[in-house]
């Protein structure tokens, strides 16, 4: 055997053994039941005013999505707001 096909013979063992390990990756990169939707309830006030607005509730897997999935619920106003989401028990 040449020295070339030994070197691409391991060249093409490395990449399918790394494109194994980079599918099977993702599954261990999170933990389980990490994207479960929960319900959250979602509370505004408006920077300017002080106002507060009514509770908004939301399914998402963390607070950062439920107060992204509340955003539009509050109105057109969203960029004016302060916006803290709380997991219901």
């Amino acid at each position: 055997m040449s020295t070339r096909s030994i070197v691409t013979t391991t060249a093409a063992a490395m990449l399918l053994t790394g494109a194994a390990a980079a599918v099977a990756a993702p599954a261990q990169a999170f933990p389980a039941g990490w994207w479960t939707e929960k319900t959250f309830v979602c509370t505004a006030t408006d920077r300017n005013t002080g106002a507060a607005l009514p509770e908004v509730t939301v399914q998402a897997a963390d607070q950062v999505g439920a107060a992204y999935y509340a955003l539009p619920q509050f109105g057109q106003n969203a960029d004016t707001l302060n916006v803290q989401c709380y997991e219901q028990a």
